[in-house]
């Protein structure tokens, strides 16, 4: 990093979007808090934008037997 302000900017700087889901097949899913994850294919637009280029880390995951519940951040 060159300087604090242009790092500290980077993480929240600007509006990110947070994203919570239940996963439908969590025994086919391996994921665990610090992943990155990226949306594709989706047949709609969330929030009037294509999510094509955005990245997404995983900050929360809530198991339980045949559920899965996880949270997003995007960066």
């Amino acid at each position: 990093n060159d300087d604090f302000y242009t790092y500290y900017d980077n993480i929240s700087g600007s509006q990110k979007l947070l994203v919570s889901c239940d996963v439908v097949n969590p025994e086919y899913f391996g994921i665990d808090v610090g992943d990155f994850v990226s949306f594709t294919d989706m047949p709609y637009e969330p929030f009037g934008s294509a999510w094509s280029g955005k990245n997404f880390m995983v900050t929360d995951v809530t198991r339980q037997v045949s559920k899965l519940k996880v949270k997003f951040r995007e960066v």
